[in-house]
């Protein structure tokens, strides 16, 4: 299948916006009309490309377009976005992607529920982000990446986001892979119309091989976990850890079969161990190694800490006049993993200023609170400290798994 790329248009407020913030010129907050017009320029393209692909696909798979695809489809090139709401709620529940009370739908549990999710949850980013700081976010993870360079994708941002919007700012070249989704077949399909003559992306075999792998595993720990092997040998796969370790095999599946012909980065949501060891920060992202770094430079905490200091600031500034609440989770989820490196690499000193800053991010954010009392206060002995936070932690969020445990 031809790919069906993004078409490589700017809008003119795209445009504006990019330039004006890559010379440091313009706030990142704008009026709602502004706003609204930024969202329609934004997604009409968005919503072309992927129901082009959408047709696309449901004509060489011979697999049916659903009514209420086409419905949200034609909504979306129509720049009406309440019926896209509209018509998402009343289908999401029905897809092989949620557990609802509602019954799967074969008809739209498919390869074309992804064109159609991407759009939506597009929408759902742009409406919920300061529309200034959508191209700051786009610049800051854009400029990191070389030419035909590949993201693996952890957070909504970063999927709904840069992957649809890249390309109007110039940037079709790039690959954006969900590590997060890559268990789903029906994904994997659907990167292999994306990507299926420029990358090598697991085929039937290697997802059957995945499995085998993550079997083994489990066997050699006896079954332990949110896995179980019963008397027959057969494995049973339950709660999210497996779900992650079957991931992270098919990412380093395709990590190893295009890392020597394009670099790597990663936007890390849940830790996938075998990553860690070869990641270096990299502006708001981090770079995926081919092998294991020996550790971070003090040339690269001196960069980290400047870039972050722009975001911080950056983010302050805008909270005075919009609501930087989902934007703000996003920086924060982003500086959390960053963090982490400090601490695998045994630096708590740059750790710990990285939560802290995390924590400023976002106060929805519950991640960066634990893992600075559970990671970094403990293990030196500031028990009082880590319990202080904790506490905060559980006024603020009492329902976070981590807390209840």
């Amino acid at each position: 299948m031809q790919k069906v790329g993004m078409p490589r248009v700017r809008c003119g407020w795209c445009h504006l916006f990019a330039c004006l913030l890559l010379t440091g010129l313009v706030s990142c907050v704008s009026s709602d009309d502004s706003c609204g017009s930024f969202v329609d320029d934004s997604l009409r393209p968005v919503a072309l490309a992927r129901y082009a692909l959408m047709k696309q696909i449901s004509s060489e798979r011979n697999i049916p377009i659903p009514e209420e695809f086409v419905l949200i489809m034609e909504s979306a090139l129509h720049a009406d976005w309440q019926a896209v709401s509209e018509g998402y709620e009343k289908v999401w529940r029905r897809s092989h992607w949620y557990e609802s009370e509602e019954p799967n739908d074969p008809r739209i549990s498919n390869e074309l529920w992804h064109p159609l999710h991407e759009t939506c949850w597009t929408f759902q980013c742009l409406k919920n982000w300061p529309c200034g700081l959508v191209p700051y976010y786009l610049n800051a993870v854009l400029t990191v990446m070389p030419p035909d360079s590949i993201l693996f994708v952890g957070s909504d941002s970063a999927r709904f986001l840069v992957d649809s919007l890249a390309p109007q700012f110039g940037r079709g070249d790039l690959a954006f892979i969900s590590q997060n989704a890559l268990v789903d077949v029906t994904y994997m399909d659907y990167l292999r119309d994306l990507y299926g003559e420029v990358l090598w992306i697991p085929d039937q075999n290697a997802y059957t091989d995945a499995f085998q792998q993550y079997v083994e595993q489990v066997r050699k720990t006896k079954g332990e976990g949110e896995c179980s092997v019963d008397a027959d040998g057969c494995v049973s796969v339950g709660g999210t850890q497996g779900v992650l370790e079957i991931n992270g095999i098919l990412a380093r599946m395709i990590a190893q079969s295009n890392g020597l012909t394009r670099r790597i980065f990663v936007d890390e949501v849940y830790v996938i161990s075998w990553m860690t060891p070869r990641l270096s920060p990299r502006g708001i992202l981090m770079e995926l190694m081919p092998e294991p770094v020996e550790g971070i430079s003090k040339e690269e905490v001196k960069a980290d800490c400047a870039c972050w200091e722009q975001v911080e600031a950056v983010l302050a500034a805008s909270r005075e006049q919009a609501d930087v609440r989902w934007a703000g989770r996003a920086f924060s989820g982003l500086r959390t993993a960053i963090a982490g490196l400090y601490v695998y690499h045994q630096m708590p000193h740059e750790a710990e200023a990285a939560f802290r800053q995390a924590m400023r991010l976002s106060e929805d954010n519950p991640a960066p609170a634990y893992q600075l009392a559970k990671r970094v206060l403990e293990p030196q002995g500031r028990k009082e400290e880590a319990q202080e936070i904790l506490k905060g932690l559980q006024t603020r969020d009492p329902d976070h798994s981590s807390v209840q445990n």
